[in-house]
């Protein structure tokens, strides 16, 4: 059950999560660049990220440039309100 939503384990909801994917279809994201949209999404920071991904800070920071260049954004503000705006949550 619940599949479309196999790759938000961290909590990400289904629809947030959805969206990501789609956003990663459209823009070229890889599937870490979109784990880690859908986190940054919900306003999880850099630190936490790399975290839960058990990747280093300098390689999340490095995803999160390579998604700021892709979407063409230039904030966290950016990004969330892309997101939760999109989606359809907000």
């Amino acid at each position: 059950e619940g599949g479309e939503a196999a790759e938000a384990d961290e909590g990400v909801p289904a629809d947030i999560a959805a969206y990501c994917q789609a956003l990663a279809a459209d823009y070229g994201l890889t599937p870490r660049e979109a784990e880690i949209l859908a986190l940054m999404a919900l306003g999880r920071s850099a630190k936490y990220i790399s975290e839960e991904l058990t990747v280093s800070y300098n390689t999340t920071r490095t995803h999160v440039r390579h998604i700021y260049e892709k979407l063409n954004i230039h904030s966290k503000q950016e990004l969330i309100d892309l997101v939760l705006f999109g989606s359809g949550v907000m």
